[in-house]
């Protein structure tokens, strides 16, 4: 989107919406969560919606907790 007033130009970047994580922006969540950073701060790191975050990390913790049971 971009706004243009009084001859200036602003040009605002929203988050990515409807587009799969790559396999490169997975792994920089991982880093990111072992580093300790939240999933809203971890999202405006990667320019994503806050929720793509939260189901990528859910994700991750079921599949661990399913391996855990094994």
């Amino acid at each position: 989107m971009t706004l243009v007033t009084d001859n200036t130009q602003i040009v605002i970047n929203h988050p990515q919406k409807g587009t799969h994580l790559t396999i490169q922006e997975r792994g920089q969540i991982q880093a990111y969560k072992e580093m300790g950073s939240s999933n809203h701060q971890i999202a405006r790191k990667r320019n994503r919606v806050s929720q793509t975050i939260n189901n990528k990390v859910a994700v991750r913790i079921k599949n661990v907790q399913v391996k855990m049971r094994s």
